[in-house]
Order: structure tokens, then C-alpha cells, then sequence
């Protein structure tokens, strides 16, 4: 929740999502964004942070994962016109106005070859509209920003760096999800390097960006994982390599509740209290830890300062973390000695350059509890230096956390076969309220999660609150509930 914010700790933060009406203009994604009878609503809240911090910058993100996969003729029809980018630049100039935003982000994952003309032209008259609206108002300049594919083909058929570097603020690289579940063999998450020259790693997406793209590296801002992917591997006393053959997804978490994912608070207490051993692969430059039958790739605070050495060497803008409440926000793990965000005040630190014995401390109060952020909403935030480095994180919202996407597979849907896509967009899953497929042109079909607490809604093609998403539970997995 916004109120668990530790102020000093970050310079931006983003809430998402706001979402698109039918006509192109914005609307609030949750019941609780807004204001009601007297009550805050979570916009209000974030910017309520600026009281104790006032030289925070927040902003409000458009899009998302599940919106852009759903909607994505409607985001076409919206770029490709140019009445209506007009209206969907009104409109979303007046929302972050009326909100009390310092600006707007957009999470369009992804742009491709037939809207990236019509990209460029939205990001280039969104940023002329916002200067002209803040020489008529004599306001402060909304901030325009964007978080952008890491896949290099991605970002080859979806983006026109060099012109975009012109209207951008800066964008913010989402350099994690490289590997994950999807795939049937061991992965790292987020590493630094490539593996046998395969392109999937931080430095490799970033060095595109910059280099192929065009895109200035005082604009272009790294992304960290605050969270691992695990895979359920062959019985053995010794872990397996990375790129070992996996049997499918590492089991939930107590508080992520995912399969495939671990928060690092999480992955720490199976270290701590659970026996798993530490390992770390000198070729990527990040841990992995493994027990038995399950392997966890992941990142921690030794892999954050070789990603941060390797960032300012290299001249980046910065840094940003997915997400705030998956690092230890409370402080409870053995090896962070009290230190709530270990991995965010590492970030801070070597950026900042705040010593080691300013660290953002949890009171002796604090317990055990699940995540209180999970939901409909995230807020991130960037830290910036003197030398313009800068760190961002996030908070959770209901969309897929694979923003590259899991590769096509055949799952069954009922006992009887496997689930058939009638048109390509989002379906729900017949067998579970948690689950939903995402069908392509071709008909191949893409098994997707919904985060912890949500159930995907048939009608909004979102994931949602069980109350609001209307899903028969009858029919659904025991562990879908």
C-alpha cells in the first residue's frame, strides 16, 4: 500500500494501470482509484506521498500486459488514426491533470511492424501537446515515459529509437523475464551477460537500445528483478546446470501463490530456513538456489551491485526494480539484518552514494505478513544521481509477470483434449478462474496466469477481483480459489 512507502527511498513512482474506454479516452482500471464519498482513493494516496517527500516525481501508466494482449485491435485503431490519437491525447493529458499526476507512462507491450509508424507519431504529438498544455497552464511540464520490450526482435519490429529519443523523457527497459516457465529447461530471469552469444541477458537488450536503436543512454534506464523463476527439475543430491531439462514450473510460494515464481524475501527464507543451497553462475552473474527437485533462478544483492558497476560503466540513466513488495520491504530475513528493501537500498546506495550505514531500518515491530500491495494497481520509482543514474521499482498489478511472453503450448483444458482457440485474443480457462489463454493469428495457444488474489474476468478480458471477475468456482482447480 502507498502508506508502506519508505519516502527518501526512490525519486518516481508509477501507478498502473489506467486502462481505455471504447471512444479512446481514459478511465480509472479499479473501483478504489478514485475518490469516494469522502474517502481516498489509491490516486490520492500515491500523490498524499509527496507531502513527506517533495521532491518526488509520480506518474500514472498506461496499459499493461493483460490490457495491450486484449485489446490490442483497440490500441491499433487508436495509433493508427490520427482523430483518434487526438482524443486519447486529450484525455490523457486532462486525467493526469485532474489527478494529480507529474506525468504519464505508457505500457504498450507491444507495439509491431503495422503500428510502429503509428507508435512514433503518438509518442511525438502526445509530447507536443503536452508542452503546449504547460505553456497555456504555466504548469510544470508533464514528464513522458515508457516501459519497452527487451527481446531484440521485439524491439526491432515495434520501435524507431532514434526518433522516439526525441520525445521521451527517458523509458525504462523491462530487462527481466528473459527465461521462465514457459520454457522446459532451467533459465536465468535476468542475467547480466548472454550464454553462448544468445542475446537473452541485461547487457545484450540494453547495448540494442543504445546501439542498433539509437537511444541515448542518459535516457535508456535498466531493469532489475526483485523476483526469481523456478522449475521443477530430475531428483538429485547436486543442482543441474543451467539449460537442464525441467519437468514444468517450481510449486507456489506462501505469499506470491504463483507457480514459477519467487519473490526474493521468499527465495531468502528457503536459504535461511528451508536448507536450499546458494550457488551463483560466474558466466551470468547471477544466483540460483536448489533443493532436491526444484531450481530457482534469481537475483540478490551481490548480482545487483555487478549489474549497478556494469551499468555506470557502461553510462546509463539507471536503474529500475520489479517490485517494491517483493524485496524485503519488512526487514524479516536472516541476511537483512533488519534493513527493509535491501536490494532497493543496495540500488540506492551505489547511485546515491549513501553509505552502508544508512539503510532504510524496519522497526523491531515488524512481522510476517503476505504482500499488502498485490492488486489492480503498482507504483514505481526512479532514483536519480548527480551523474543522472537512477533507480525505479514496482508494485504488482494483475497482469502476467512473463512480458516476453511463454512460447505456444498444447494444454488441456478438460480431460477430453486440449483447449482449441475460437479467434485470436484473451480466453478464459474452462478448468481455472486463476488461469486464462491468450490465442495468436495462427491458433496457438498461450497458458497465462493471473497474479496472487485475482481471477481472470471473461467480460473485461482483465485479471481481476474475485468479486468483480464473476467466475464459477465450481468449476474451477481446487488451488484456484
Amino acid at each position: 500500500m502507498p502508506e508502506k512507502y519508505e519516502p527518501g527511498l526512490c525519486t518516481h513512482l508509477f501507478y498502473a494501470f489506467v486502462i481505455m474506454n471504447d471512444d479512446f479516452t481514459l478511465k480509472a482500471f479499479e473501483w478504489n482509484d478514485e475518490d469516494q464519498n469522502g474517502a481516498a482513493g489509491m490516486y490520492s494516496r500515491v500523490n498524499e506521498i509527496k507531502q513527506k517527500q517533495p521532491d518526488l516525481k509520480t506518474l500514472l501508466s498506461f496499459g499493461g500486459y493483460t490490457f495491450s494482449q486484449g485489446h490490442a485491435a483497440q490500441l491499433r485503431r487508436m495509433a493508427t488514426n490520427a482523430q483518434n490519437r487526438r482524443t486519447f491525447i486529450d484525455s490523457a493529458i486532462a486525467f493526469v491533470r485532474r489527478t494529480g499526476f507529474d506525468g504519464f507512462d505508457i505500457d504498450w507491450e507491444y507495439p509491431d511492424w503495422g503500428t510502429k509508424s503509428a507508435f512514433t507519431s503518438l509518442i511525438r504529438e502526445m509530447r507536443e501537446s503536452i508542452d503546449n498544455e504547460s505553456i497555456s497552464s504555466g504548469r510544470p511540464r508533464l514528464l513522458l515515459t515508457a516501459a519497452v520490450a527487451a527481446g531484440i526482435d521485439r524491439i526491432s519490429a515495434g520501435y524507431n529509437g532514434k526518433a522516439l529519443a526525441k520525445w521521451f523523457d527517458f523509458i525504462n527497459v523491462m530487462t527481466y523475464d528473459f527465461h521462465g516457465a514457459w520454457e522446459m529447461k532451467t533459465g536465468f530471469c535476468s542475467p547480466l551477460v548472454d550464454r553462448n552469444n544468445d542475446r537473452l541477458s541485461v547487457s545484450s537488450a540494453m547495448a540494442y537500445w543504445s546501439k542498433e536503436q539509437g537511444f541515448p543512454k542518459d535516457k535508456l534506464v535498466v531493469g532489475f528483478a526483485a523476483y526469481g523463476r523456478g522449475w521443477m527439475v530430475p531428483t538429485s543430491t547436486e543442482a543441474p546446470p543451467v539449460g537442464s531439462p525441467a519437468n514444468g514450473p517450481s510449486t507456489a510460494q506462501k505469499y506470491t501463490r504463483e507457480n514459477g515464481i519467487a519473490s526474493f524475501y521468499e527465495i531468502r527464507d528457503l536459504i535461511d530456513h528451508g536448507q536450499y543451497k546458494y550457488h551463483y553462475d560466474e558466466v551470468q552473474r547471477v544466483p540460483y538456489v536448489f533443493k532436491d527437485n526444484v531450481w530457482i533462478g534469481y537475483d540478490d544483492v551481490r548480482s545487483f551491485n555487478e549489474k549497478l558497476d556494469w551499468l555506470m560503466k557502461n553510462g546509463y540513466a539507471g536503474a529500475f526494480v520489479w517490485a517494491l513488495d517483493m524485496d524485503d520491504f519488512l526487514g524479516r530475513c536472516k541476511s537483512s539484518d533488519g534493513v527493509k528493501y535491501p536490494l532497493i537500498s543496495a540500488i540506492r546506495a551505489k547511485l546515491e552514494g549513501v553509505g552502508a550505514d544508512q539503510p532504510v531500518i524496519a522497526s523491531p515491530s515488524a512481522s510476517v505478513s503476505p504482500p499488502t500491495t498485490i492488486g489492480s494497481n503498482f507504483s514505481t520509482s526512479q532514483i536519480s544521481t548527480s551523474t543522472n543514474e537512477s533507480v525505479q521499482s514496482t508494485v504488482p498489478t494483475p497482469v502476467d509477470l512473463s512480458s516476453s511472453g511463454p512460447s505456444p503450448v498444447n494444454i488441456s483444458s478438460s480431460p477430453s483434449g486440449p483447449f482449441q482457440c475460437p479467434e485470436p485474443g484473451l480466453h478464459p480457462d474452462p478448468s481455472s478462474c486463476t488461469t486464462f489463454y491468450q490465442c495468436d493469428d495462427s491458433g496457438n495457444a498461450y497458458k497465462l496466469n493471473c497474479p496472487a488474489g485475482l481471477h481472470f474476468n471473461k467480460e473485461s478480458l482483465i485479471c481481476d477481483w474475485p468479486h468483480q471477475a464473476g467466475c464459477d468456482k465450481s468449476k474451477a482447480k481446487p488451488d484456484s480459489a
